[in-house]
């Protein structure tokens, strides 16, 4: 369910609650390696992809998606109470390598020779 190139980005970026479509592409484009997320390259996240992204997300019942009923219609996004579980039980397992960081970097570095 979490499987995806921008699914990790999209639940974390959510995570500090609710966000409308243009404040969550903003937030994610923001974000870059050195914050701890995924090593995509954010700033080229295009629409559609996000797109995508939030209808597979709102079918697996991982976001809610919630249109305001007026002009300028706007949709809210935010996590399910499933969703906010699993970042829970996932947060440790993010919380690893930086607390290994010096592991991790000698791992890649050997991998690098190896190649």
């Amino acid at each position: 369910m979490i499987n995806g190139e921008w699914i990790p980005d999209v639940l974390v970026a959510l995570a500090e609650g609710p966000k409308q479509y243009t404040g969550l592409l903003g937030t994610i484009r923001e974000k870059t390696h050195e914050d701890g997320w995924s090593e995509t390259r954010h700033l080229y996240l295009q629409e559609s992809v996000l797109n995508r992204t939030l209808r597979r997300l709102e079918r697996e019942e991982l976001i809610e998606r919630h249109r305001e009923p007026t002009f300028p219609y706007r949709a809210r996004y935010q996590l399910t109470s499933a969703a906010d579980e699993l970042l829970t039980a996932l947060t440790p397992l993010a919380e690893w390598p930086k607390q290994h960081a010096d592991l991790v970097n000698r791992a890649r570095q050997a991998g690098l020779k190896g190649q």
